[in-house]
């Protein structure tokens, strides 16, 4: 927050306090008129969708790191490549909501192959290995870097994003990391995503991240019109969404 909003502090428009902070007495309860948690702060910011991102891109990467792990991707098997695409597959949080949020690898794996041109890059935090260990052994092209672990170090992790040209990714931290940097997405939408989202099928981009286009789950029919919009979008060259962002 302290690299991002630097702009912003320095101008005396917000203070960032830490936990320390707090322990240490540098901050006190009765210091503060409101508190909100941070992802509904935007619910008392703004007043309709359309008044949402007024700037991006937000996140600010490492652009030296950026540069090498490029340069590394597209070097890796010297194989030509035009196009990087950042992918994550699996959700976070509970078991049962992990499954709801997720693309089952099989499915997933349909989306990557015959993709002229274009190498993947797990952005997948967890455990993600012997999965892209399965797609390289059906000729996939997709990387797995072991030097970036978003569970540890997110500031790398965020280079790596920011690397890619493109990402498709099921609703986790990678949406909103590549939304924050204004990379084109594609996100694959659950039908049972929250609140952030709304429901109408109509609306076709994200309200939060100008750059985050939405290919949602049907109700009855399940991820496949989802996957077969996904991957005319990687055939088309992976293009900045169009179309409504709220009602």
């Amino acid at each position: 927050y302290k690299q991002e909003l630097a702009k912003d502090i320095h101008q005396g428009c917000v203070n960032i306090v830490s936990r320390n902070d707090y322990y240490e007495g540098k901050c006190l309860p009765h210091d503060f008129d409101f508190q909100s948690a941070l992802g509904s702060i935007c619910r008392f910011r703004y007043h309709h969708p359309d008044n949402f991102a007024p700037r991006v891109p937000f996140l600010l990467p490492d652009f030296k790191l950026v540069n090498r792990l490029r340069e590394k991707y597209i070097n890796d098997s010297g194989r030509p490549v035009k196009r990087l695409v950042g992918i994550s597959w699996r959700g976070g949080g509970r078991s049962a909501r992990i499954i709801q949020k997720s693309v089952n690898q099989k499915d997933f794996s349909s989306l990557l192959s015959d993709v002229p041109g274009v190498r993947f890059v797990s952005l997948q935090y967890g455990e993600s290995l012997p999965v892209v260990m399965k797609w390289r052994d059906l000729g996939i092209d997709v990387i797995h870097d072991e030097n970036i672990d978003a569970m540890k170090d997110m500031k790398n992790w965020l280079s790596q994003v920011a690397a890619c040209d493109a990402v498709l990714s099921i609703a986790n931290t990678t949406i909103h990391g590549a939304g924050g940097l204004n990379k084109p997405t594609l996100c694959l939408l659950s039908r049972h995503s929250d609140w952030r989202w709304l429901n109408d099928p109509s609306i076709k981009r994200s309200y939060w991240y100008p750059s985050v286009g939405i290919s949602r789950e049907d109700q009855q029919l399940g991820w496949a019109p989802a996957l077969a919009s996904a991957k005319d979008w990687l055939l088309a060259g992976c293009p900045m969404p169009s179309g409504a962002s709220s009602l």
